[in-house]
């Protein structure tokens, strides 16, 4: 007697396009930090293009728990550019407890008034094990 199983006979497929991401970051100074992303979509998708995009940004801390942060992108489906400050975090025992973290973007152009959309992106606490 011999047991036969039959998978189907259709290919295997994805529905989400497949994208590349290549970034990383550098500490300029002991309060400054520098980070750079590359992304390139192989195929086009819902919100996502072939066309490839460059991001840059920087972070400044004032002092360790007070950040301040600023960046742009080119390319993709549009230009854009973020700003934003945070309070954080606090570290004690094995937590970290971040209270703030606000920040303001656009899309389709870098100033307000100009761009296409606006968003505000504001995170009142975030709580972590460390």
């Amino acid at each position: 007697m011999v047991l036969r199983a039959k998978q189907g006979e259709e290919s295997f497929s994805r529905s989400l396009p497949a994208m590349l991401r290549i970034g990383g970051a550098y500490q300029l100074m002991s309060k400054l930090t520098v980070a750079g992303n590359y992304d390139q979509a192989f195929t086009s998708g819902f919100g996502i293009t072939t066309t490839p995009r460059l991001s840059a940004g920087a972070e400044y801390r004032l002092v360790p728990w007070f950040s301040s942060r600023a960046g742009f992108t080119f390319g993709g489906r549009s230009n854009g550019s973020a700003i934003g400050i945070a309070f954080g975090p606090f570290k004690a025992w094995r937590t970290q407890f971040e209270c703030f973290d606000f920040a303001f973007v656009t899309r389709g152009g870098f100033l307000p008034g100009i761009s296409k959309g606006t968003a505000i992106s504001l995170q009142l606490f975030r709580f972590s094990l460390i």
